[in-house]
């Protein structure tokens, strides 16, 4: 027997995220102009992403960014102190709705609405957006024979942003769109009180622990694999490892006859307190699985990009 639940209206949604978000810490006029950010954006993706299910956890997910970045902007972004609530509003979007989006065009569309919502002048969310990401990214010592397109920028960024504030990630795109570069880059810059920059010195050494999902993968390996990040926080002395499971090719996995991203579930839900989980893929997942990762779909290169 299948029961479909439909869907929440329009109405019932609004009434979700005003209560979910009443409690930010922002005067009331900003609190109505956030609540309808949010509901425009969730309306955007339900009507120009079929393939992704929204749900309440993004809501619950852009309410925790709002919280830390608001929370850490000093040290995160300097630049986002001059006008700090609506700062935080746009990196809140950006990691919750905008890198969801397929394709460029739909990005332009959604970047139009969005502006008008916020009515914080034309362009302003892709100026903001920009400064936050290249404060992020200028962190890194990147070679100079990478090109720092717009692929490469949005992927580093999602990256620093979802190890440091513990979220898991996931990237999905086709081959060639700097998903496992980026990852690379990540762990060559994040070691803790060695690395070149002061900001990065402040932050936890990166401990990688790779996973290949293939058709054979099962739930137990993948069990195994965080029990080996929990055994990396239980064993260390301090704070300044942070243990980094990579799961490569996790859509492979999903074809396997196991099932074995069904052990996702309890493992994203309550099982990273301690560790930080990337996941990347050529290939979307089931919604089941998506609706709990922060999902950054690559879109295709533009000419200006290659």
């Amino acid at each position: 027997i299948v029961w479909n639940y439909g869907f929440l209206t329009d109405e019932q949604s609004k009434l979700y995220t005003f209560h979910i978000l009443n409690d930010l810490p922002i005067p009331n006029i900003l609190q109505a102009k956030v609540t309808a950010a949010v509901n425009s954006s969730h309306q955007f993706i339900l009507k120009n992403e079929p393939n992704y299910m929204l749900s309440l956890r993004d809501i619950a997910h852009f309410k925790r960014f709002f919280a830390w970045f608001h929370s850490n902007a000093a040290s995160l972004c300097p630049c986002a102190e001059k006008n700090k609530l609506m700062y935080t509003t746009v990196f809140a979007l950006y990691m919750c709705y905008y890198i969801k989006i397929s394709t460029n065009q739909k990005r332009q569309e959604y970047l139009s609405i969005i502006n008008q919502v916020l009515q914080n002048g034309q362009n302003a969310f892709e100026k903001m957006s920009n400064d936050i990401k290249m404060n992020f990214v200028n962190h890194l010592k990147i070679e100079p024979h990478y090109a720092l397109n717009t692929a490469l920028v949005e992927n580093l960024f999602c990256l620093m942003t979802c190890i440091l504030s513990k979220m898991p990630l996931f990237i999905c795109g086709k081959p060639g769109s700097s998903k496992t570069l980026s990852t690379q880059i990540i762990q060559q810059n994040f070691l803790g009180i060695t690395s070149h920059n002061k900001f990065l010195r402040a932050q936890p050494k990166i401990m990688p622990l790779y996973y290949q999902g293939s058709k054979s993968s099962t739930s137990e390996g993948i069990q195994r694999m965080f029990n080996r990040a929990y055994e990396i926080v239980q064993n260390s002395s301090s704070e300044d490892l942070l243990p980094l499971v990579i799961f490569d090719e996790i859509g492979l996995a999903e074809d396997s006859i196991h099932n074995p991203l069904k052990i996702l579930h309890s493992l994203l839900d309550y099982g990273l307190d301690n560790i930080c989980f990337v996941g990347i893929s050529n290939w979307e997942l089931d919604p089941s699985k998506m609706s709990r990762f922060i999902y950054l779909c690559r879109p295709d290169l533009g000419l200006e990009d290659l």
